[in-house]
């Protein structure tokens, strides 16, 4: 497998990387590379080329000399298009710069640092291509700029940053924060009372646990819960050692909720698929995103305060697109700010 990758990667030009850090249940903490390009029967390849544990700090200096080393082993070290990394400050200093490492002029944001369709269907645009029919285009890197004004070789993770918003949102508005609660506290009981397990295995129902890393946990939990019904929810409560109550207004956000996050969830699940380009679904899923909330907030009788703070988060953590969609000139530090994404649409 190692030979047939290094040959793979012998016979491109560019790569992208996605570069990200986790840490299992006894806490130990990995960094995983993969690799994605197109070839030159026009397919999508991503091959996942190291996976190391990380035993030290999770400094920006360290993660980018375990990059450098992996990608002079593979020698595409000069391939690199582009890194794709989640929000946390030290992946975002790693990379501001490309891969070779400038500790002068550097500006962390430390707001951004985090431990952390819809109706479009990919479907509907495709069309079925063959390679013959296409004329490869070499696009070199001095295409795309290298003066002082060029985008960072960085990106930031769009589904990341599509769930930073939604809890930007969900934080932000006190009452919804009160239902989420109980669904935690619900939730937890869940998975600890075995007479609770066994109403739920009657009903053929279950209930989703959140864990903070988890991506859409939020949406999962609630629209589990809401899935139940309130009659039979009532029942399970009263099994509680400390019942949490649910009140009629109480359903009607949880509602209101799963109807308002559905399309946040959908695009979230299309951009981990391999099979497709996701940048060039990045512009029309925010564009979709931002439809879906000027419509639904007509309809809500209580979640339109979640509406509001979804549409500032997306105009703060997506300024750059945004900007570019009103016409309006974008600055080289603002997220997202990299026409790459408008050209890949």
């Amino acid at each position: 497998v190692l030979t047939r990758i290094h040959e793979k990667l012998d016979t491109t030009d560019h790569v992208t990387l996605t570069v990200d850090i986790w840490s299992d249940r006894r806490c130990r903490s990995f960094i995983g590379i993969t690799c994605h390009f197109i070839d030159q029967d026009i397919n999508l390849q991503a091959y996942l080329i190291d996976f190391l544990r990380l035993k030290s700090f999770h400094t920006s200096e360290n993660i980018q000399q375990m990059t450098d080393e992996v990608l002079e082993r593979f020698n595409i070290k000069k391939k690199v298009f582009r890194i794709v990394t989640d929000n946390a400050s030290s992946m975002i200093k790693a990379y501001k710069f490309g891969l070779s490492f400038d500790t002068e002029n550097i500006e962390i944001d430390e707001k951004n640092q985090f431990i952390t369709e819809n109706d479009l269907t990919i479907e509907d645009f495709e069309e079925h291509f063959e390679p013959d029919d296409l004329q490869m285009v070499n696009m070199s890197s001095s295409d795309f700029g290298e003066n002082e004004d060029s985008p960072s070789v960085r990106l930031s993770c769009f589904a990341h940053t599509l769930q930073l918003c939604i809890r930007d949102g969900l934080k932000n508005v006190p009452y919804i924060s009160k239902v989420l609660e109980k669904c935690q506290i619900l939730g937890k009981c869940s998975n600890q009372s075995s007479k609770i397990a066994d109403i739920l295995e009657e009903l053929n129902k279950h209930i989703s646990k959140m864990n903070i890393t988890r991506w859409n946990s939020e949406y999962m939990l609630m629209k589990s819960i809401l899935s139940i019904g309130k009659s039979d929810l009532d029942s399970i409560v009263k099994l509680m050692d400390n019942p949490v109550t649910f009140l009629n207004n109480d359903f009607t956000v949880l509602e209101e909720v799963v109807d308002i996050l559905e399309p946040f969830y959908d695009i979230s699940i299309k951009c981990q698929s391999d099979t497709i380009v996701t940048v060039s679904i990045v512009v029309p899923a925010l564009v979709h995103c931002i439809t879906h909330l000027l419509e639904i907030r007509k309809k809500l009788s209580f979640c339109t305060k979640l509406v509001e703070q979804l549409h500032v988060s997306i105009d703060k953590r997506f300024s750059g697109i945004i900007h570019r969609l009103n016409l309006i000139n974008v600055e080289r530090n603002e997220p997202f700010n990299d026409p790459l994404y408008f050209m890949a649409t």
